[in-house]
């Protein structure tokens, strides 16, 4: 809404400001690209979570679950692995923002909504990877059930997480045109 507003849109298009515009500009296309990682990790989060129900429900025995689910963990550690590098660059990004010098009001408050949307995207991805879990435990039959219950509470979490995902990222697109289409007047 900030980049609607005329005397806004008439502070951004000033010639001085061009370079902290692009710069703006370029920090929001990385945003996307963090949220497109987002996407993929949330996805192959959802991708084990339903490999393993059906094992769960099948219960091969304790020795054939217990394999299952390393199958699976070593597909969460390749998960944590891609969510470690955006993590970086995340914090990358979070420390250029910390480096510029004073700016105008416009582009500070764009630059702060810049810094939220980090801490909310490095905040997810904290969610996702989870606490680390280990590779040699095998699970107990009596605490399967649990165990199915979470992992459906999990896919539910996972479905309304990608749906704000999803708005975010509508949101950045739009804001990214309007700044583009700024540039261009």
């Amino acid at each position: 809404m900030l980049l609607q507003l005329p005397l806004a849109q008439q502070s951004l298009s000033q010639k001085q400001q061009r370079k902290l515009f692009e710069q703006l500009l370029d920090g929001s296309l990385m945003l996307l690209n963090v949220c497109g990682a987002v996407r993929d990790a949330l996805s192959q989060t959802k991708e084990c979570t339903q490999d393993l129900q059906p094992i769960l429900r099948r219960r091969r025995g304790v020795e054939g679950l217990a394999n299952e689910v390393s199958k699976n963990l070593t597909s969460s550690k390749a998960v944590r692995k891609s969510i470690c590098k955006v993590l970086k660059n995340l914090k990358h990004m979070e420390n250029q923002l910390s480096k510029d010098s004073e700016t105008g009001s416009v582009i500070s408050t764009l630059k702060q909504v810049e810094a939220v949307t980090i801490n909310v995207l490095e905040s997810l991805l904290s969610f996702i990877s989870g606490p680390e879990a280990e590779s040699k435990s095998s699970p107990c039959m009596k605490h399967v059930e649990n165990v199915q219950k979470k992992l459906e509470n999990s896919e539910m979490c996972i479905q309304d997480l990608d749906k704000g995902l999803e708005c975010l990222f509508r949101r950045l697109i739009k804001a990214r045109v309007t700044v583009i289409n700024i540039l261009n007047c």
